[in-house]
């Protein structure tokens, strides 16, 4: 699957970050502003958590690269980034 993250781009998300995503805890992420009311004065802050924490779980497997971890420790990375917020 892939989003369309503001800041990222498009990311591609693997099968774990699919099935976190779809879970009730991140789901109401959606509904919870990254910046609270300051979208009252700075119309352009409208992120949702919910947008953060896909592009935390980006950066994190991108770091996780870097650092040649092996793929599962790439994966738990990407799940610590999606799931720091719940």
């Amino acid at each position: 699957m892939f989003v369309n993250d503001p800041i990222h781009g498009f990311i591609e998300l693997n099968e774990l970050q699919s099935g976190l995503l779809e879970l009730p805890e991140l789901q109401r992420l959606q509904w919870i502003r990254q910046l609270g009311l300051s979208f009252l004065s700075y119309p352009g802050g409208v992120h949702t958590r919910a947008c953060h924490v896909i592009g935390v779980s980006h950066v994190a497997g991108l770091l996780a690269q870097a650092l040649q971890l092996l793929p599962e420790q790439k994966w738990l990375a990407q799940a610590a980034g999606m799931l720091h917020d719940v």
